[in-house]
């Protein structure tokens, strides 16, 4: 995604007789808790919604008003039915045939449709030939078939419902691209995403992303490649471990047990030490710091430490902030950009890999570990909130190496002034970055 300058994006996996929706925010795919019905459990995992249609799924009839018409498309396809696309036939195969409606698996009702010849074949009239008898599938993708196979098809099918050839093919990208549409768009709100880019990845993509973001009215990409997930890929993956803990009593020792927790979980899963970035964000509805520790394949750690130049993280910063940025620190695993006047500015922490690893508003402290811990206990007390006898600190995150750690769990001035102490102090001479943010 981030060859594709992807900032902000919907992920459109479109297979044979599903697809994948999934969200990605400031370059991070979105996780959520994993659903079992109305169940919420603790389980987190890549918040993916599966909508019944893709490039394989079959057109469906119903009689409405006394007269057969193009009624829905899916949830069954030809990799169920287990016929071959109209779209990869020889025209000359099918000129002969005969519209006929069957049942993909037994129970099924017989309202799909598909081609039969004379002599018994039996071809599958899908989305994929929809969009190539209207011409709507990219040049060389994976997805493009014999558009005249595609057409014969469909004239075919017209003769059986009386209705024009290219208005069926029509429909039946269109009855696709809504049913794709409405998960888009919900998934869209529920995360604050404006305009994201269509990213299609799956042999399917070609024959419904172009027509989905045409429904949408949003810009759209497809990778090359991208209906292959090869070995290759598999064994240049990140290893990543995530790390939930309730914490009724926080404090800076509590705090660095379960980073080290995750790390070690990290390490045991075959992450290469050097390539592990941790990171920690508090969960305030729930008492609980959720920690992640993400990590190259031992085998795999020169490859996957490749990381964006200065220039690619400062224009990923500039879309995150929305207009000029200034770096102002960081590691070989972060940089820390502002944007703004004043002390207090917006900031952005961009991980190696042009990925959003945290945004907000705050001061941002920088230098050797002793020299900004010393500075954190000069300026804290002006920061700390005060309600009635509660004094309440400010929200720390701190960016030491690998390590963007999360204080904002420790909302007693001492407690998160003693967790800031030990974590700047294990920096020694060496820098680190420090975000306070009242927020």
């Amino acid at each position: 995604l981030r060859h594709l300058s992807v900032h902000d994006g919907i992920v459109v996996e479109v297979g044979g007789t599903s697809t994948n929706v999934s969200a990605i925010k400031g370059g991070r795919p979105i996780l959520d808790y994993v659903r079992v019905l109305d169940h919420v459990t603790c389980v987190r995992s890549l918040d993916v919604r599966v909508v019944g249609v893709a490039g394989g799924s079959l057109l469906s009839v119903g009689r409405r008003f006394g007269r057969m018409r193009l009624d829905d498309i899916g949830p069954r396809s030809a990799h169920i039915a287990g016929l071959p696309y109209c779209s990869f036939a020889d025209p000359a195969e099918l000129e002969s045939c005969r519209p006929v409606l069957i049942a993909p698996r037994p129970g099924d009702p017989e309202t799909y449709v598909a081609m039969e010849s004379r002599d018994g074949r039996r071809y599958a009239l899908t989305l994929t030939c929809a969009a190539n008898a209207v011409g709507v599938v990219p040049r060389d993708s994976y997805a493009s078939g014999n558009a005249r196979s595609a057409r014969v098809a469909f004239e075919l099918l017209s003769e059986l419902l009386g209705d024009d050839a290219d208005a069926l093919a029509q429909r039946a990208v269109s009855l696709a691209a809504g049913k794709v549409a409405a998960v888009v768009s919900e998934t869209t709100r529920e995360q604050e995403l404006e305009h994201p880019t269509i990213v299609g990845l799956g042999g399917g993509a070609g024959a419904l992303v172009p027509a989905l973001a045409g429904a949408i009215g949003t810009g759209w990409k497809i990778p090359p490649d991208a209906e292959i997930i090869s070995s290759v890929g598999d064994a240049l993956s990140l290893v990543r471990v995530e790390i939930e803990r309730t914490l009724p009593k926080p404090s800076a020792e509590s705090v660095a047990e379960v980073h080290r927790e995750a790390e070690a979980a990290a390490i045991a899963a075959g992450a290469s030490p050097e390539t592990l970035q941790v990171e920690s964000s508090a969960v305030p509805e729930r008492g609980a710091l959720r920690v992640a520790a993400v990590g190259a394949l031992a085998l795999t750690s020169a490859a996957a430490s490749q990381h964006l130049d200065d220039g690619a993280l400062e224009k990923t910063a500039q879309a995150e902030l929305d207009g000029q940025v200034e770096s102002v620190g960081g590691s070989d695993h972060y940089r820390v950009f502002t944007s703004g006047e004043g002390r207090e500015r917006r900031f952005a922490v961009i991980d190696r890999l042009g990925s959003v690893a945290a945004s907000g508003r705050g001061t941002v402290l920088r230098g050797p570990g002793w020299e900004v811990a010393a500075s954190l206990e000069q300026r804290l007390p002006a920061l700390v909130r005060h309600y009635g006898p509660i004094a309440v600190a400010p929200a720390l995150r701190i960016l030491r190496d690998s390590r963007l750690v999360d204080l904002s769990l420790l909302a007693s001035p001492e407690g998160a002034l003693e967790a800031a102490r030990s974590e700047c102090s294990l920096a020694g001479d060496d820098d680190v970055v420090v975000i306070v943010s009242r927020g």
